[in-house]
């Protein structure tokens, strides 16, 4: 007979006193009556085949879009934005200074007055001196209603021809204590252009011209009198 197909030898005897041996040249038992042997082929399993599986249902139909459709990108390349001016150098402005000093317009230059200056010294500060320097720079140029003229700035217009400013040399107060030379700012002219109400060729002492109305209106013009 032919072979049959086989795995494996496996070697026991009927009393389960034998041994299992991967080989027959290796195998052991004892001689107790009655011991039989088999030798016996171990035929390869039959693997089952795998249950076929069901079909797999069709891909859900995809979801409108929530957004509109968008423009096709532009070609068009839009140029950059402009870098902002730069700020004038100080030798610029210098420049800008000496030529308004040399022409025929001027600077225009006002002195740090606080609340004004008459022949007592200076307006609202205590015992007529000029008030702190911190004090002069904050509230320049801001309106303040606890007097009827601080709705204006008196400013000396300088030149070439006529570099006079505005000391306190005749106030006796201010003289005797040194504070005759008081520091001053120069303001932008053509800013200021259309807020410059009238003008003095001498020291008006425009404090004690006022309007009924703070910062003027029809008919009247704070810090300018009846005649031009």
């Amino acid at each position: 007979r032919p072979p049959l197909p086989y795995q494996g030898l496996a070697l026991w005897d009927t009393n389960q006193r034998g041994s299992v041996c991967p080989s027959l040249s290796h195998s052991m038992w004892v001689d107790q009556p009655p011991l039989f042997v088999w030798l016996a082929a171990l035929p390869s399993p039959a693997l089952p085949s795998p249950p076929s599986l069901p079909p797999l249902p069709p891909p859900p139909p995809p979801l409108p879009s929530r957004l509109p459709p968008q423009p096709p990108p532009s070609t068009t390349l839009s140029p950059p934005p402009q870098p902002p001016p730069s700020p004038p150098t100080s030798s610029t402005i210098v420049t800008i200074l000496n030529g308004q000093w040399g022409g025929a317009a001027g600077v225009l230059a006002h002195v740090l007055d606080g609340q004004g200056i008459d022949m007592s010294g200076f307006k609202g500060s205590p015992g007529g001196l000029p008030p702190p320097a911190r004090t002069l720079w904050d509230t320049l140029g801001v309106p303040d209603r606890s007097h009827p003229w601080g709705d204006r700035l008196s400013c000396s217009l300088l030149s070439l021809r006529s570099p006079g400013l505005y000391d306190a040399s005749n106030v006796p107060l201010l003289a005797e204590a040194g504070y005759t030379h008081l520091p001053a700012v120069l303001l932008d002219a053509e800013v200021l252009r259309g807020r410059l109400r009238c003008c003095y060729p001498f020291d008006a002492g425009s404090t004690k011209l006022h309007c009924g109305t703070f910062g003027g209106g029809a008919g009247c013009t704070p810090g300018c009198g009846d005649r031009d």
